[in-house]
């Protein structure tokens, strides 16, 4: 089975997407089956690169402040706490 995440497609749409980073402790950070790195996450959202280099459904890569925000700010208006976290901004 294969997955297929559109993700332009959703953001055509106007969905706002989430990420997040899960690991297993005690394991490498970087080569874990479900590594922690958001900046990975981010990363194969722009790219989609698959390892033997083809990219995946290249026409639902995203841009890179979508991917940011994917990790800060949706991530936390998602969990209802986009008042405290999300992103670095001064309080009011």
């Amino acid at each position: 089975m294969r997955y297929f995440f559109p993700l332009k497609t959703y953001r055509d749409h106007g969905i706002l997407l989430a990420g997040g980073s899960d690991h297993m402790v005690g394991f490498d950070k970087n080569k874990a089956v479900n590594p922690y790195n958001p900046f990975l996450g981010m990363w194969t959202a722009v790219m989609r690169k698959m390892t033997d280099g083809r990219v995946l459904y290249p026409e639902q890569c995203i841009g890179r402040e979508d991917a940011l925000r994917m990790y800060t700010a949706w991530a936390a208006w998602v969990q209802f706490e986009e008042k405290a976290r999300g992103s670095i901004e001064t309080q009011v």
